[in-house]
């Protein structure tokens, strides 16, 4: 379940739950056992008071009434129809919106576990069996994991009812940093048609915690320049591509990096800036950081141990630098998210 808050107003067409749910409650319905008629009663007539003798031996001979053959076939097939529903999702938030609309008509089961990485999980020869046993396959799409959508694609049973939750709705576009001014001269000696410069990427090692730098323009390695406390999870750029927000799960912290370039204006002209990448001195401290969207000039944190959400806007963490506090909320303890929308907008998982 999704609710959304914000400044502005706004709906969120949940057209991927609402799919589900048809797919779902259509395969549920068809579990209800078809209602059978009563037996009839076999007519007997009343034998004639003269002849008890006669009476007795056709009750003792009498059989007790059986079932045909097709009435045995419809038991079996009613006692077959109420085994639960077998799912099989590429997510854990998908497996819960399919457990939240099954119930106990459905057994679900999610490939990548919760708390587990989509991008970095790889699958086992189980899994493909599940998906081939599996009556309803619900898989993320808009290409989040293609190894999940190959391996469903090449496993699937041809009779399985296959929902995308992406499908049908509009993905939200990258956003390109304008650099004004760049192929002008001021005459400041400083070459602007370099404004774009190409950056620096930062590389989290998956076990040891360890962030290393790249300079792309001059190709030099800054290796473990910084500690992040434990395995880098995820390490998404802001919107303008200066600052870098890196989950740490393990260690229930997140931390935001300084690029160090950017474009700073004067007056009627953009100067580009170089500095030293640096951490800065921002408190995200939490309990199990486990999910981060990034849109536009905004990045949401969600904290699935404490249901905590911090919001970070790039545009006042570029003023306030290391004084920068984010707004923080609480929607309650639970494997969620939070995804910033259009403006002040936002969905956020909400505690069932």
């Amino acid at each position: 379940m999704m609710t959304i808050f914000g400044k502005s107003g706004g709906r969120l067409a949940l057209t991927a739950a609402a799919a589900m749910a048809a797919f779902l409650l259509l395969a549920a319905c068809q579990s209800d056992p078809a209602p059978t008629a009563a037996p009839t009663p076999m007519p007997m007539a009343t034998p004639a008071a003269a002849a008890p003798t006669t009476m007795a031996t056709a009750t003792a001979g009498m059989a007790a009434p059986t079932e045909s053959a097709p009435a045995q076939a419809q038991t079996a097939e009613t006692v077959a129809m109420t085994d639960p529903i077998g799912v099989v999702t590429g997510n854990a938030i998908l497996a819960d919106m399919a457990r939240q609309i099954g119930g106990d008509r459905v057994t679900v089961h999610s490939l990548v576990p919760a708390g587990a990485d989509v991008h970095s999980w790889q699958n086992a020869p189980q899994d493909s069996v599940r998906i081939t046993e599996a009556a309803v396959i619900i898989s993320n799409g808009a290409s989040l994991a293609p190894q999940i959508d190959e391996l469903i694609d090449n496993a699937a049973s041809a009779d399985a009812v296959r929902v995308v939750a992406s499908e049908g709705l509009d993905a939200m576009e990258l956003v390109e940093l304008p650099f004004p001014g760049a192929d002008d001269d001021h005459g400041h000696g400083d070459d602007h048609d370099d404004a774009a410069a190409d950056g620096r990427l930062l590389v989290g090692d998956g076990e040891s915690g360890q962030l290393s730098v790249i300079d792309l323009e001059s190709g030099t390695v800054m290796q473990d320049a910084f500690d992040m406390g434990a395995r880098a999870g995820r390490i998404y750029a802001t919107g303008s591509g200066r600052y870098a927000i890196a989950v740490a799960s393990d260690a229930n912290t997140v931390h935001i990096f300084d690029g160090g370039i950017y474009l700073e204006e004067h007056g009627d002209h953009f100067d580009r800036i170089e500095k030293d990448v640096r951490r800065l001195d921002v408190d995200l401290s939490g309990d199990d950081p486990s999910h981060l969207y990034v849109a536009d000039e905004w990045g949401a944190i969600f904290y699935d141990g404490s249901g905590d959400v911090v919001l970070v806007n790039e545009h006042e963490l570029e003023e306030d630098g290391d004084g920068y506090v984010p707004p923080r909320f609480n929607a309650g303890a639970q494997h969620g998210a939070a995804v910033p929308l259009e403006g002040d907008v936002f969905a956020v998982t909400v505690q069932h």
